[in-house]
């Protein structure tokens, strides 16, 4: 709503549709652009050297199972950096798609 809203009383340098889709793609492609460029965090579990799988539980002694040490615990709070770079392209492309209808 407030997106049409702006686009239908705001005009930019005369235009009002698009200077909003530019301005919104832009802003999808550069949140893209920094989202591709971010490294990724080391895995949050050990691999296995034998089968390269992930090792998330470990069998003890006596039999029973029991969930594996992560490698990397640090990992589990990466995500909210891609999560808010992910966000900010969908805000760019809502804005575009806003004004394009």
């Amino acid at each position: 709503f407030f997106f049409g809203l702006f686009n239908d009383t705001i005009p930019i340098m005369g235009l009002r549709r698009k200077p909003y889709m530019m301005m919104g793609w832009t802003f999808c492609a550069v949140a893209l652009i920094v989202l591709s460029n971010t490294p990724l965090p080391p895995p949050y579990w050990c691999i296995d050297e034998v089968t390269g799988t992930y090792i998330k539980k470990v069998t003890l002694p006596d039999g029973t199972h029991k969930s594996a040490e992560p490698c990397h615990p640090e990992s589990a709070q990466a995500g909210g950096k891609y999560t808010v770079l992910l966000m900010l392209a969908a805000l760019g492309y809502v804005v575009a798609d806003v004004a394009a209808d």
